[in-house]
């Protein structure tokens, strides 16, 4: 049995996935896309299922700021693209 690195656990560009949005600042993308992967590899749920949960972990914070958000199926398509972008730039990283 070999021993599990962190390198094995890494996200090319991001880091390590996380399973929530940690701090009191507004969420950029990177943690989006965190919190995204972390349901999406380490949970192992759909593309959809688990850019909803980004959107659902990243929504309070958006509240608290009294920042008006659109309709949720569109955040959830950008989270959508976020991930499409995100495999183009890892394709292209050789």
């Amino acid at each position: 049995m070999s021993a599990a690195t962190r390198q094995k656990y890494s996200l090319y560009l991001l880091g390590a996935s996380e399973s929530e949005i940690r701090g009191s600042k507004l969420p950029c993308n990177s943690q989006i896309l965190k919190v995204f992967f972390y349901y999406h590899v380490n949970l192992k749920q759909t593309i959809r299922k688990a850019s909803t949960a980004a959107v659902e972990d990243a929504t309070p914070f958006w509240e608290r700021a009294r920042i008006p958000i659109r309709a949720k199926k569109h955040l959830i398509t950008k989270v959508e693209k976020l991930h499409e972008k995100w495999k183009t730039v890892k394709k292209t990283r050789n």
